[in-house]
């Protein structure tokens, strides 16, 4: 069983890219899980909706993008910056967060 964070986690992230349309996972011809969860009315099971959310996370895993070095390199700032010196922080080996990463206009990392 999954930690109840990281289920919700990726519960969000699929209702952030489904926008409740007929390909969320969670909905079918006969029942919308989403507007029943939490309520007695649903057949499904806490384990059901889990199992669906993971699998669904697991099928779209979420985007990587680059580190803010890898980026300042790509915009031409690290060399600026003296790269091999200043730079090597362990903030700046951390991925761009995907909020501030849209704002920047940075796509995430293609998969390998």
């Amino acid at each position: 069983m999954a930690e109840f964070q990281e289920v919700m986690k990726q519960y969000y992230r699929m209702c952030e890219t489904r926008t409740c349309t007929s390909a969320c996972p969670l909905k079918d011809e006969e029942f919308d899980i989403c507007r029943t969860i939490g309520s007695a009315a649903t057949d499904y099971s806490a384990e059901e909706v889990e199992r669906i959310v993971m699998a669904w996370a697991a099928e779209h895993p979420e985007p990587v993008y680059p580190t803010w070095i890898e980026y300042f390199l790509t915009i031409g700032l690290a060399e600026r910056c003296g790269y091999g010196y200043r730079l090597r922080t362990e903030e700046f080996n951390k991925p761009i967060e995907p909020d501030i990463a849209k704002k920047l206009g940075v796509n995430p990392k293609e998969e390998t």
